[in-house]
């Protein structure tokens, strides 16, 4: 394991949280940003313009677990999906997310 990987996951293991990824029983941390400020989501043009800024929530998940878009994680009670993957860095994955509504 290279001193980058050791680096990435001591600090996923400090700021992220206890989850349940994909119907685990075994916690593993996630950690999710609020709010994060995203220009150019959905339109390339618009980016490059800078005239288009979205707020999303983003989770950072280790590789380890191969997250996917499509699968859910539960965190504090409350169920995510992963939306849309945003970055790769070959040890952690950070992807969209959203908050799950239940009725």
């Amino acid at each position: 394991m290279s001193l980058f990987d050791t680096m990435s996951n001591s600090l996923l293991k400090a700021i992220g949280r206890p989850s349940f990824f994909n119907g685990s029983t075994t916690p593993t941390n996630i950690n999710i940003e609020h709010g994060v400020q995203m220009a150019g989501i959905g339109s390339e043009t618009a980016q490059y313009r800078g005239d288009y800024v979205a707020q999303r929530d983003v989770a950072t998940i280790s590789g380890a677990l191969n997250p996917q878009a499509g699968q859910t994680f539960v965190q504090g009670g409350d169920t995510y999906r992963l939306e849309s993957l945003l970055r790769d860095n070959g040890v952690n994955r950070r992807f969209i997310i959203a908050k799950v509504r239940t009725p």
